[in-house]
């Protein structure tokens, strides 16, 4: 039977048995009911219910519903609390037939009215509940929260979160930092859904696709049960959108803003539209809301390369020998939608359907100049050590000749990416028994369709002439003109000439198909009410890399200039001169045909970098909970067994080696599988072997399979015990993994062999390890005053087998030796300990107008090492080891104005980028905005926020001993945006 025959027989036999688990159940002796506001109108998730007598207690779900199950006919009295209100108490009389009893807390006054639900109150309150009444260590931010921060995508949301940060590009959120560690070993849901990534090489998913308007919550969770999926170290990052049953009646929102980049000195829109209401006589529900936004911007970036030092008159020098300079003008176009039906035929069925899309489209033109010197003369004489001057010389020096190169480029490229899923499930409920069930189909990619990927003019100044860099400030370099001609020539466009044009059609896809049930049964052990559950699951991933990369090297039948197509660059943070203009994409294609393609190149770009991949896993689970007292205890074993299969290309060039018969280069014959040769201008060859001998350059393409199939077992135990009604104490064990990248992981061979026998490769290695971890997590929450918390806690993590990507010489692959292979390895273990500290108050008992005060502040102390193959130790890439966040807030008077900083400290992001020993590292950024807003009556509120108006750059570095040597900076000013919203 065919893999895809097998997948099709599970996905068949998962929806039969989802379908027969859909089945209408006999009706169940239950008491349940609806935790509100005062008014009726919002629900009210996270409130905890309790029936003291029997020491049963339960939360609320979205909906504001809770449910005990076997409860004994007779008269009980029911608690509720919610963090912000005071305690409700109701008596209860359950019969025959179960009770329904419906609870309301906080004043009875309008929705817009009430703190409890609206505002940075009730968007605090919202949270603290819910983080209260969970079982295992989360962190939620409410939608109504995100509302009203200046925030553009759901990473950007989520570093307002304890213990969050986030990676930017191009100025905005990316990629969610979780207490410091590295964004890979975090995983992504959509309503529980696992989101694959639409990057090609990473599992890491980047939140900026989504956009935050279309969120009710994000929910941060740092411990795991088993009932969870078992990858994600650093924890999992959850998007919940709304349900139509989480408020009654008709509900509708929206907003109109423009935005306002500084940097591009452009005017953006943004709209959005949400809505939900109830309908066949209250038992289902719609919710809806979509989300769209253009915006242009602009980046200024440097990026020094090659570092290297030398002897001035005055002392030791380092300088770049080239760094590139960059201008990105960006447009970028955000659409997300959510559309969820929600259907309870009667009290003991909750059925769903839940979907979600998101296009995010960026047009990028980038600009840039690359001066380089590698071929130049340090004249020692004119440099200066003290006053941080290096100066290059070229033209005939001492009998040698000498030259400058100066590049220019554009980079004209469409990139979408997009992200949808649909999931139908429900519960079902009878006598003792509640059963889940959900099957879920995720879809992502990303599309680049025939982008200009880039495009090079080249100058050579081999004339006397001279440059400088003056690099007084190593982490500043400039450019520095010390001759009125080199400047002259660097300057005129009609001495670029084309060299070379990379033409990329590329499409990435990752789809995942998963089915689930669970079981849960009510019970008490010896006396003491809780649970056991279990359950399983299945997701079937298929993930590939189609693309079409094309390097024209030549055109005909004139020379071309980039004179024709010269324009203006605005660039502030140095000098630049001309850039390519758009009309060159035009004018490429409209005269395709006379530019010269090398089919060698292309065919090897091409074929290295595609690939196959598909990943099943199926897991099974079985634990309990127990409430003894005031202890609560979850805690069982989950399995999880993973089958992954891959295909990449290997391709393997020889150089011209004058009629001897060529080295071999591994394998049979020194091809790879399946191999067809080329020659030097890529015309095919036949009868080619390792001992052939050739006096001409030709390479040969095949495949690599690869397959690693691993069990797992990842025990947990979570326990919460509340020491008072305000002090809750946690303890958590949780054993996890993260399964390899993409990118480490598929079997991808890039070799080469140069005409003295000297062979190099990357090489992708099918037999990496999942890195597993033994995670452990304690804390207190003290609730105080019911309207804050104080919060400190601590966790260790120790990882098996991390996984990094090293350098290694002289090592034997496919038989033979090889001078230098870059692939990833694993490394042993590695460890990570931190320390979390959390402070939240509503400082309502200050006398007015000071009673608006609303204030927060968390920090994270992050310390791990691992050890790499050489025996050097490091920090941790991605790990940060200082994370901060600042809110302070006001709000009466109908104002709402908060002010907001988060801090990232510095870490590491590549092994070795300068040379062995040289780690290249992030540096710290710390980031302030504002936003205010006033509502002008109940229904309207006009608004203004900025955010960056510190004018915070990214900046990368090399470090070299003690020295900080600048690898990157982008600066991207401030944006601003105004605008109104609507609620009914």
């Amino acid at each position: 039977m065919t893999r895809n025959a097998q997948t099709l027989r599970r996905a068949l036999l998962g929806a039969s048995v989802i379908a027969l688990m859909a089945a209408t159940p006999t009706a169940a002796q239950q008491l349940s009911g609806r935790v509100t506001d005062g008014s009726g109108t919002v629900a009210l998730e996270g409130a905890t219910v309790a029936i003291p007598s029997l020491g049963r207690t339960a939360s609320t779900n979205g909906d504001g519903v809770y449910r005990f199950q076997g409860v004994p006919a007779g008269q009980y009295t029911v608690t509720v609390t919610y963090v912000g209100a005071a305690p409700v108490t109701q008596d209860v009389m359950v019969d025959a037939d179960g009770a329904i009893a419906d609870l309301r807390v906080g004043p009875d006054s309008a929705v817009t009215d009430n703190i409890l639900v609206v505002g940075q109150r009730g968007s605090l309150f919202a949270s603290l509940s819910r983080e209260r009444a969970a079982d295992n260590v989360v962190e939620v931010l409410s939608a109504d929260a995100i509302g009203r921060l200046p925030d553009q995508n759901v990473a950007e949301s989520a570093r307002r979160i304890s213990g969050i940060s986030v990676q930017n590009d191009q100025g905005e959120g990316r990629f969610v930092v979780i207490r410091g560690i590295d964004p890979t070993l975090n995983t992504t849901s959509i309503n529980g859904v696992r989101v694959p990534a639409p990057d090609g090489g990473s599992r890491a998913v980047a939140l900026d696709v989504v956009d935050a308007d279309i969120l009710d919550a994000l929910v941060i969770t740092k411990s795991l049960t088993p009932d969870l999926d078992g990858d994600g170290i650093g924890g999992n990052i959850d998007i919940q959108t709304a349900s139509g049953f989480d408020r009654d009646g008709l509900f509708i929102k929206g907003q109109v803003k423009g935005i306002y980049t500084h940097n591009s000195r452009d005017l953006g829109e943004k709209l959005s539209l949400a809505a939900s209401d109830q309908f066949w006589d209250g038992k289902a529900a719609w919710a809806g809301a979509v989300s769209w936004n253009s915006r242009t911007f602009a980046t200024d970036n440097k990026e020094p390369a090659d570092w290297t030092d030398a002897d001035a008159d005055d002392g030791l020098l380092f300088y770049p020998e080239e760094m590139e300079l960059r201008e990105y003008n960006v447009t970028r176009e955000r659409l997300s939608a959510s559309l969820n039906f929600d259907f309870r035929p009667n009290e003991n069925n909750d059925l769903y359907l839940r979907g979600l899309f998101n296009d995010f489209r960026d047009q990028e033109y980038r600009q840039g100049a690359l001066p380089s010197f590698g071929d130049g003369y340090f004249d020692e004489s004119a440099s200066s050590a003290a006053n941080g001057l290096a100066v290059i010389r070229s033209g005939e020096i001492d009998g040698e000749e000498y030259a400058l190169e100066f590049a220019r480029h554009l980079k004209d490229r469409e990139e979408t990416q997009r992200i949808w899923s649909v999931s139908g499930g429900g519960q079902s409920r009878f006598d003792l028994w509640t059963v889940d069930y959900q099957a879920a189909f995720t879809h992502s990619e990303e599309d680049e369709p025939g982008s200009i990927d880039t495009v090079d003019f080249v100058a050579e100044l081999e004339d006397p002439g001279a440059i400088g860099f003056d690099v007084s400030d190593p982490l500043f370099p400039r450019l520095a003109f010390v001759d009125p001609a080199t400047a002259s020539f660097f300057y005129d466009p009609a001495n670029f000439e084309f060299d070379e044009q990379e033409f990329v059609d590329g499409y990435t896809e990752d789809e995942e198909a998963a089915f689930s049930a669970d079981f849960t049964r009510d019970l008490a052990f010896g006396g003491h009410s809780g649970f056991i559950k279990f359950g399983g699951k299945a997701r079937l991933r298929e993930k590939l890399r189609d693309s079409e990369i094309l390097i024209y090297d030549g055109y005909s039948p004139d020379d071309l200039t980039m004179e024709p197509f010269a324009i203006d660059v605005r660039y502030p943070v140095g000098a630049f001169g001309p850039g390519v203009g758009e009309s060159y994409s035009d004018f490429f294609f409209a005269n395709r045909g006379d530019f010269e393609l090398n089919q060698f190149d292309s065919l090897f770009d091409t074929h290295i970098e595609n690939y196959e991949a598909s990943e099943d896993i199926y897991a099974a689970y079985a634990m309990a909970r127990a409430d003894i007292d005031r202890l609560r205890l979850v805690g069982g074993l989950r399995w999880e067994r993973t089958e992954f299969e891959s295909r990449a290309g290997d391709a393997r060039v020889f150089e011209e080696f004058d009629g001897d018969p060529v080295p071999s280069i591994g394998d049979s014959g020194g091809l790879p599988l399946n191999a067809q040769c080329y020659d030097e201008d890529g015309a095919p060859l036949s009868g080619i072997s390792g001992s052939t001998p050739l006096d001409m350059e030709f390479m040969c393409l095949g495949d690599r399979n690869g397959a690693k199939d691993y069990d797992d077992f990842l025990p947990s135990l979570n326990a919460r015990f509340e020491a008072s009604e305000d002090i809750i104490f946690r303890a958590a064990y949780f054993r996890s993994l993260a399964r390899p990248e993409i990118e480490e992981v598929v079997p991808v061979v890039e070799a080469e062999q140069n005409d003295e026998g000297e062979r190099e490769a990357f090489i992708g290695n099918p037999d990496l390890e999942r890195q597993v971890a033994d995670n452990f997590d304690i804390g207190v929450d003290w609730y105080i005053g019911n309207n804050g918390v104080l919060s400190a806690g601590a966790f260790y993590k120790r990882i098996e087998d991390y996984i990094a990507l090293q350098t290694f010489e002289g090592v034997d692959y496919f038989g033979v030796t090889f001078d230098e292979v870059e692939t990833a390895v694993n490394l042993g273990d590695a460890e990570i300990m931190g320390l979390e500290f959390n402070y939240q108050q509503a400082f309502d008992f200050l006398p007015s107008p000071f009673d608006g005060l609303i204030g927060g502040a968390n920090l994270t102390l992050v310390d791990g090492e691992g050890t790499l193959a050489d025996g050097r130790e490091i920090t941790l890439p991605g790990q940060s080891e200082t994370i901060a966040n600042l809110t302070i807030g006001y709000e009466k008077y109908g104002f709402d104005v908060r002010l907001t900083a988060s801090h990232r400290g510095n870490y590491l992001e590549t092994i070795n980028e300068g040379g062995e020993g040289i780690d290249r590292f992030i540096d710290d950024h710390t980031q302030w905005d504002l936003r205010a807003q006033y509502d002008v009556t109940d229904n309207l509120t006009v608004f203004a926020d900025v955010t960056n108006f510190n004018d915070e750059p990214f900046v990368a570095y090399l470090s070299v001993d003690d020295r900080k040597l600048l690898s990157q900076y982008e600066e991207y000013s401030y944006t601003a945006s105004f605008g109104v919203k609507f609620q009914y």
